[in-house]
């Protein structure tokens, strides 16, 4: 993912991440947990956590099982600011 910082230490080309996020989205469609999950933290590095929040949350309820809606819910704490640990990762 482009927004890991260990691919992409300088979260440089936000820009375009945001387009192909929104790409994906496209394809995809917002029921795909994967595809709105991937674009809440486009956003989010973005500097848009209001956007990531909305994203992740429909991520969360698209998700399949416990572990992976637990997962998800841990970033939406990050996008609203919740998870001070998650921030450094």
């Amino acid at each position: 993912v482009w927004t890991s910082r260990d691919v992409n230490p300088a979260r440089s080309h936000v820009d375009l991440g945001l387009t192909a996020a929104d790409a994906a989205l496209a394809i995809e469609g917002d029921k795909n947990p994967v595809a709105l999950t991937q674009a809440a933290e486009a956003y989010f590095a973005a500097g848009k956590p209001d956007k990531a929040v909305e994203l992740g949350e429909k991520a969360v309820a698209n998700a399949d099982g416990a572990k992976m809606k637990e997962a998800l819910g841990k970033r939406v704490k990050k996008y609203k600011g919740e998870d001070k640990d998650a921030e450094k990762k």
